[in-house]
């Protein structure tokens, strides 16, 4: 999954030029509860950047529903 997910990441015009080297690992060791709604991942993963204009680097990635994490960035999106 992460694998996959450091392509798109790396790939993504959005993402261009942040550092992406969390790793697999350091995935799995994050809280496994959604840091919007507090509640168990089962499934429906998304890593969001603590600080926005940091990469996806150990210490600045959280665990989110992608639901959530949708609704985080439309809620930051409307401020």
């Amino acid at each position: 999954y992460i694998k996959a997910m450091r392509y798109r990441l790396k790939h993504s015009k959005w993402h261009k030029g942040l550092e992406i080297s969390i790793t697999t690992q350091e995935v799995d060791e994050l809280a496994q509860t959604c840091q919007f709604c507090e509640q168990p991942i089962t499934k429906g993963l998304n890593l969001h950047r603590i600080d926005g204009s940091k990469g996806y680097i150990r210490g600045n990635v959280t665990k989110m529903h992608k639901s959530c994490h949708t609704q985080l960035h439309w809620r930051e999106r409307k401020r």
